[in-house]
């Protein structure tokens, strides 16, 4: 899916980049296809945010002389335009690998196609979809070598790190609600930890996996994941691959495993699978339902102030379920819930106010 504006700034790290020189006024369509390839996990490099001055000529000598790949942006205006060949000819003597990426269909001069004839192009106009387009374009061997990507599947040539350091600078990268770039690395850093047996990346990993962030979506080897984590007895895996063994994910389903793993967790105070036990007995799934038991684990997970639980004790003293109906409790369990920004909670109060409860 394509992206109308460029998601972040220009790369300016040590890893391998993509360096990309375009004309200015090509702005709108080059940003375009910047921003996808950022989103698509891709490092790279483009003049925006600098102010031209004195330092200009050697911050853009400094990065192409550094970069990986010279890609440029070929089109009436940059073959017009003295800087951009300027870049593409300085990048050629610097013999950096380079792609033409041709915009329209303006053709080399007798000198340009001289000096560029064997230079590796790729047509825009030859692919109608932006999606066609850059999959020709990432199949160039140096632009696989800036992909964050590939930086995630490769994750053991790397020398290993501190696991608990990987396994923190993905989940600020994960809380910060990672996308494109960012959600490869926080795969990356995952991967490397749960490769030292860092059992809490194992988890998440499964999850990037199973929401396909940072990682081709899988959930078979979400599964995997999931088991070997909850294995070692982490309670957030246990709860996920219950998930998982509740509705047939990446594995056949089996509600009575689910419920065990359920009960494990729960046991170890993992406030989402009492709760969510509380579901399986209110409703029978792999259970024979059991409606006190069902109150008995959402007000275990209320306790926690687990707002999904206390939402469902509103209801169950709001409707008589497994406890006496009672207005008053159902209230305050959904004022609870409403005020961590529950909505199904607000939507109860609401529906309460609408009945004219005199306690809400």
């Amino acid at each position: 899916m394509s992206v109308d504006k460029v998601t972040s700034s220009p790369y300016n790290g040590k890893d391998s980049f993509v360096f990309v020189s375009y004309a200015h006024r090509d702005s709108d369509k080059v940003f375009e296809i910047i921003a996808q390839m950022q989103a698509d996990g891709y490092r790279v490099w483009f003049d925006e945010g600098i102010t031209p001055g004195k330092d200009w000529d050697c911050i853009l000598a400094d990065r192409i002389e550094q970069c990986s790949l010279f890609l440029a942006f070929l089109s009436e205006n940059y073959l017009n335009s003295g800087n951009c060949t300027d870049e593409l000819f300085f990048a050629r003597d610097m013999e950096k690998p380079l792609l033409l990426a041709f915009l329209d269909s303006s053709a080399l001069s007798g000198g340009m196609r001289m000096r560029l004839g064997r230079t590796q192009a790729i047509f825009r106009n030859n692919y109608g979809d932006l999606d066609d387009f850059l999959k020709k374009l990432y199949q160039t061997e140096e632009m696989q070598a800036c992909s964050l990507r590939r930086e995630a599947d490769d994750f053991g040539e790397r020398d290993a790190a501190d696991s608990e350091e990987e396994y923190q600078k993905a989940v600020r990268l994960l809380d910060g609600e990672a996308v494109g770039a960012e959600a490869f690395q926080a795969a990356a850093c995952l991967k490397r930890a749960a490769a030292q047996g860092h059992v809490q990346a194992l988890a998440i990993l499964g999850e990037c996996y199973q929401k396909g962030t940072g990682v081709e979506r899988d959930m078979e080897k979400a599964v995997e994941c999931f088991e070997e984590s909850a294995a070692a007895g982490c309670t957030a895996a246990m709860n996920s691959l219950a998930l998982c063994c509740l509705w047939g994910l990446g594995r056949k389903q089996d509600r009575t495993r689910a419920v065990e793993l359920y009960l494990q967790a729960a046991g170890n105070g993992d406030a989402a699978a009492q709760n969510n036990l509380g579901h399986c007995y209110e409703s029978g799934t792999g259970v024979e339902p059991d409606a006190a038991k069902a109150v008995e684990w959402y007000e275990k997970a209320a306790a926690q102030g687990y707002a999904e639980a206390q939402n469902s004790l509103g209801l169950c003293y709001e409707n008589g379920t497994g406890v006496p109906k009672d207005f008053e409790t159902a209230i305050g369990y959904y004022r609870k819930a409403a005020a961590a920004g529950h909505t199904g909670a607000q939507k109860n109060l609401e529906f309460l106010k609408g009945r004219d409860i005199d306690a809400v």
